[in-house]
């Protein structure tokens, strides 16, 4: 059986409830694994080696929890649950989400998110937001909780956002054929997973029944047996808007968004969008770039091919930029019905790479500079600090070298 530990005997005990639970429901967790909670830190991590790759964790429909069938509050220092009269949850759902809001309340996330939240942060600093929103397109959810937290908002106005923000982050979205569509769920033992670049994804549908959502093992760290997932493909500014913590491991930087001009007429238009995905299936060519590929529009009347971002590699997949420039490159000229000689496409591809990588330089060293010029007891301005040192640091160790 999975091992628990805690410096809480309470969570331990709430921790040791939710695995019998999830068990209940037809899921299950590896019994090498272990459930830890130190000084309210939760994590998973394997008590023996484990070969990476081998299932860790199984979760049936039945133990997960849909986002619209319970309502979360906040009330003092904790959280609270209401399930409607309409909801549709088994009794066993229920006790799986009360039993996730006491582990919450236990490892006091109520009072940490309100103590640790960027946008909490970012909010009362409105020259700050300014400018980092010139380097990102922030999700239009995070742009209405900022707008409803700016000033002098009231306790209620704050509670809203703590509960409402602190969800959206452990939301996944889950494919329900039962209810025709996809559905935002909160997964039981699987959101105490941290997040890594090579962490594990979320396999759904696999195995012996339909809607088990399952969990593999991934340990980056050599000197750890810390289990991780991967939770999108984000930078360290990325997971600092929808996280609060910088992802300095990450091996990549999301541009600025960039105009350039493209041969023979025409704009490539690469904004900074969190959270876009490609999820067309590729070519055998390119479907290493799965990570990499952005979503893109070519919309003719302004001769213009739009992509939704587009990432800066550092250290592995170093190439991994040139060649989404080369597949920008293709797409423009089959649009447009014409061919390009490829000493003229060799030498646009270097060029914008460099283009890509000064006006990420600039816009960080300008970010640092104008942060440090803040109120160094701001949250959000060390942030903005370490976060622009951060991207520096990777940016300036980016290779032009030819492949």
């Amino acid at each position: 059986m999975t091992i628990v530990r805690a410096d809480n005997p309470a969570l331990e005990k709430h921790l040791t409830n939710l695995v019998d639970l999830v068990e209940q429901g037809g899921g299950g967790t590896h019994s090498d694994l272990v459930l830890q909670s130190e000084n309210g830190n939760l994590q998973i991590y394997t008590d023996k080696e484990m070969k990476p790759g081998r299932e860790i964790i199984r979760l049936s429909r039945a133990v997960l929890l849909p986002a619209d069938q319970y309502e979360i509050g906040v009330q003092g220092s904790d959280f609270t649950v209401n399930f409607p009269a309409n909801s549709r949850l088994s009794e066993l759902q229920k006790n799986i989400a009360q039993c996730l809001i006491e582990i919450y309340n236990e490892t006091n996330k109520v009072e940490l998110h309100k103590k640790y939240s960027f946008l909490l942060s970012l909010a009362q600093d409105q020259e700050l937001l300014d400018r980092l929103m010139k380097g990102r397109v922030f999700p239009d959810k995070h742009k209405a909780w900022i707008k409803e937290i700016q000033g002098a908002a009231d306790e209620a106005t704050i509670n809203d956002f703590v509960s409402t923000s602190f969800l959206q982050t452990r939301f996944l979205g889950y494919s329900d054929k039962n209810r025709m569509g996809n559905v935002s769920v909160l997964m039981p033992i699987v959101d105490f997973l941290n997040h890594h670049w090579v962490g594990s994804g979320f396999s759904v549908g696999k195995g012996t029944r339909i809607g088990d959502l399952t969990v593999h093992n991934s340990q980056p760290f050599e000197d750890s047996r810390e289990c991780f997932a991967f939770y999108g493909p984000m930078d360290a500014f990325d997971s600092l808007i929808r996280y609060d913590f910088a992802d300095t491991s990450a091996p990549v930087v999301r541009s600025i968004p960039i105009e350039l001009d493209v041969p023979h007429g025409g704009k490539l238009r690469i904004a900074a969008l969190v959270g876009a995905v490609n999820s067309k299936k590729l070519m055998e060519s390119i479907a290493d770039l799965h990570r990499y590929l952005p979503v893109m529009n070519y919309i003719r009347e302004e001769n213009t091919l739009k992509a939704s971002h587009i990432f800066i590699p550092v250290g592995s997949s170093k190439h991994a930029m040139r060649r989404v420039l080369s597949v920008f490159l293709k797409n423009f000229m089959h649009y447009q019905g014409v061919d390009i000689d490829k000493e003229v496409g060799d030498d646009w591809i270097k060029a914008s790479e460099r283009k890509i990588i000064q006006a990420n330089i600039d816009y960080y060293e300008d970010l640092k500079a104008f942060a440090q010029t803040r109120s160094s007891d701001s949250l959000a301005v060390q942030s903005a600090v370490s976060l622009a040192q951060s991207q520096l640091e990777k940016l300036k160790k980016y290779e032009f070298k030819a492949a």
